[in-house]
């Protein structure tokens, strides 16, 4: 399935009216050609993201914060108030870049 055919099932689920739709589309084509870092995007990116909540943001970045970032998208069936249909399309726009380990201790040639 294309993010096109997931965001047309988003769109008649909800309450969006057709000239909100081709501006929600324009924005969803440009993040779609760039996709943002979960564990690096701000509010103000993912407040870019039209079909998400002031509440879905909180506790997506609410969970990156606990669990130090993500590991993978699946981890966004842990977002409680992600719908079914935000989770499909979440993943066209976003993707979740591996998480650099920082040493808590200095080696030994840096000291």
């Amino acid at each position: 399935m294309t993010w096109e055919e997931c965001f047309e099932q988003f769109y008649a689920e909800s309450d969006i009216n057709e000239s909100d739709k081709e501006e929600i589309f324009a924005i969803l084509s440009e993040l779609a050609e760039h996709p943002l870092d979960l564990n690096t995007a701000t509010r103000e990116d993912l407040e870019r993201i039209p079909f998400l909540t002031e509440a879905q943001i909180e506790e997506l970045q609410a969970y990156i914060y606990q669990y130090h970032g993500m590991q993978t998208l699946g981890e966004l069936s842990m977002i409680e108030s992600l719908d079914a249909t935000r989770r499909a399309l979440l993943p066209y726009f976003v993707y979740v870049a591996p998480i650099a380990e920082s040493k808590s201790f200095p080696s030994l040639s840096t000291i």
